[in-house]
C-alpha cells in the first residue's frame, strides 16, 4: 500500500532509509526536502506512523529517494538533528552535509594557493566528500579564521570567484557554475505547469567596481606595495549603470579583480529575476539546472532560468509535487 491519487494512474513513491534500515511510503504521513544553490542548508523533514516499529536514533544517517510507481531516485542524503514525537506520529528533521561546514571553525592560514584548493581543504577539515571542484582565483594568503565557520568561508570564497558551493544528491560538496546554458526540463501553460510566479526588478547598483588591496598588483603577486594616485589602472569593472566600489583582502592582481567584478555583477543579474513554479513531482531536478517556460499568458515570461532551489512535497493530500525556486539566466 502506498500514497495514491484517486485515479490510481500515478502512484507517488517514497523510501527512507535510516541508518541502514528501510522504510517504505506506506508508515510516512508526510515529507518535504528544501535544497538551494547556495545559502542554506539541505533540509528534509518528515512525519511517520509510529507503527513503523523503528527505533530512530537521534543522529542517524538519512537517506530518501523519491519517484513515481516502484522506483526513485535520491534526493537527499544527511543526518538527523531533531526528532519530536507525538501520540501516533514521529516528527523528524534532518540536515544535509552543510550542516557540518556551518559548525565546524578552525584558524588555519593557506599561502599560494587557489580558493579550489583552499575549498577541498575546509571540506576535508569538517570530513566531507567534495564533487566538482572549480580552481577560482590565486590566492597568495588566505585566512580561514575561526569568526566565520567553514560554511561561511567557502560561500566567501565562491562569491568572488564566481561559482556556487552546493551539494548533489550524495551529499558531496561542489564549488562550480554551470557553464552550458540549455534547458534540462521544459514546462509549458496548460500543460505541464501547476502554478507560477516571476517577479522582474530593476536593481539600484548595476555595475560593480573591484580594486585590488594593493597597487602592487601592477607588478604581480611577489612586488612591494606604493602609493598611487589613482587606482583606474589596476582596478576591474564590470556592468554599466549605478556603480559599487569596493576592495577586498582576496583580490591582489588586476585579473583576480576582474573575476570578482564579473562574479558580482553576475549576482546582481541573476537576482533581478525572481520567481517560483510548481509541477507535478519531480525528482531529477537539482539547483543549478535550466527550465524552459513556454506559451505563458504573458510572453514576457518565457524564457530560461535557472534554478536556484527545489522543493519536494509528498503527502496523503496533495500527492507528490515539486516547487521549483528560479532567477534569472546570467
Amino acid at each position: 500500500m502506498g500514497l495514491r491519487f484517486m485515479t490510481n494512474k500515478l502512484q507517488p513513491y517514497a523510501q527512507l532509509t535510516l541508518d541502514g534500515k528501510t522504510i517504505s511510503v506506506s508508515p510516512i504521513r508526510a515529507v518535504r526536502v528544501n535544497r538551494r544553490l547556495s545559502g542554506s542548508t539541505d533540509e528534509l523533514r518528515f512525519a511517520m506512523a509510529l507503527n513503523a516499529g523503528l527505533d530512530i536514533a537521534a543522529d542517524a544517517l538519512v537517506s530518501l529517494e523519491m519517484g513515481w510507481a516502484d522506483s526513485g531516485i535520491t534526493v537527499f542524503t544527511g543526518t538527523i538533528v531533531s526528532l519530536e514525537y507525538t501520540l501516533n506520529e514521529v516528527h523528524g528533521i534532518a540536515h544535509g552535509s552543510q550542516k557540518d561546514l556551518a559548525q565546524t571553525r578552525i584558524d588555519e592560514t593557506f599561502i599560494d594557493q587557489n580558493a579550489g584548493d583552499v575549498v577541498k581543504a575546509l571540506a576535508d577539515r569538517a570530513g566531507l566528500d567534495t564533487g566538482i571542484i572549480d580552481s577560482g582565483i590565486q590566492l597568495p594568503k588566505y585566512l580561514a579564521e575561526g569568526s566565520l565557520s567553514l560554511f561561511e568561508h567557502l560561500h566567501l570564497l565562491a562569491r568572488i570567484c564566481g561559482v556556487d558551493v552546493f551539494t548533489d544528491e550524495d551529499g558531496k560538496i561542489n564549488f562550480t557554475k554551470r557553464e552550458a546554458f540549455t534547458a534540462d526540463y521544459t514546462y509549458q501553460y496548460g500543460i505541464n505547469l501547476m502554478d507560477a510566479r516571476i517577479r522582474k526588478s530593476t536593481p539600484a547598483i548595476s555595475s560593480i567596481q573591484v580594486i585590488p588591496e594593493s597597487p602592487a598588483s601592477q607588478e604581480g603577486t611577489q612586488a612591494s606595495s606604493w602609493f598611487v594616485k589613482s587606482s583606474r589602472d589596476i582596478s576591474a569593472t564590470a556592468g554599466q549603470g549605478n556603480i559599487r566600489r569596493f576592495s577586498t583582502a582576496l583580490c591582489t592582481t588586476k585579473e583576480a579583480a576582474q573575476t570578482a567584478a564579473k562574479s558580482y555583477q553576475r549576482d546582481i543579474e541573476r537576482r533581478g529575476i525572481k520567481g517560483k513554479i510548481m509541477v507535478m513531482g519531480q525528482p531529477e531536478a537539482n539547483p543549478g539546472q535550466v527550465v524552459e517556460l513556454k506559451d505563458m499568458p504573458d510572453q514576457n515570461t518565457n524564457g530560461y532560468y535557472e534554478i536556484s532551489g527545489v522543493d519536494h512535497a509528498l503527502d496523503g493530500i496533495s500527492g507528490f509535487k515539486t516547487t521549483l525556486h528560479l532567477w534569472g539566466q546570467a
